[in-house]
């Protein structure tokens, strides 16, 4: 497997150096990599870990939301440093002394149990959430009907309403009475 440095990746990505050197020791949980100091080496798959993590910066994402994207894509990297047992001096028993990582990958998972046992109660107030929108949506619709119905009845009694002024003008309008005979004889009335 080669292993590939700081200065190889920056070229692969068109990165500065000191860019992929931040975004390792911002996000160093992601990053699978070897090594300590000058001997930091990085695993291959570093690579795809890094150009995600350029491509969701360049974008303004924020760096809380982009480690939970990272949590949710690349799996944590654990380094366990090879320590020698401790010896107690009155009992002559190793103690085991965990690294630092591990310790903060274990509450992560005692946190997320923690998450997981409040799930159901979680989704039971969501799902009651729910069925409130749903009795609310549904009193919408009908209040909606209702309302274009009764929109419906008025249009109707208004055209009603126009067609009986409009007979009672034509039934009240005067007919202009007749001329006498003489005037339309001589021109005066139109016949």
């Amino acid at each position: 497997m080669e292993l590939l440095t700081a200065a190889q990746i920056a070229k692969e990505l068109n990165l500065p150096e000191s860019t992929v050197r931040y975004y390792r020791d911002r996000f160093t949980d992601y990053i699978p990599m070897t090594g300590e100091g000058r001997n930091r080496r990085y695993r291959p798959e570093a690579m795809d870990v890094f150009a995600f993590i350029a491509e969701r910066l360049r974008n303004n994402m924020p760096a809380d939301v982009l480690e939970t994207e990272l949590r949710a894509r690349f799996p944590v990297e654990i380094t366990v440093e090879p320590q020698r047992p401790q010896t107690d001096s009155s009992s002559n028993t190793a103690a085991i002394v965990a690294a630092p990582a591990f310790l903060e990958v274990m509450a992560r998972l005692g946190q997320a149990l923690e998450d997981i046992g409040e799930l159901p109660t979680v989704v039971e107030a969501q799902r009651q959430e729910i069925a409130g929108l749903r009795r609310q949506v549904a009193e919408l619709t009908t209040a909606v009907t209702a309302a274009a119905a009764q929109q419906q009845a008025s249009e109707a009694r208004d055209r009603e309403l126009l067609t009986t002024v409009a007979e009672l003008r034509k039934a009240l309008k005067p007919e202009r009475p007749q001329a006498p005979w003489w005037r339309r004889l001589l021109g005066l009335e139109p016949a």
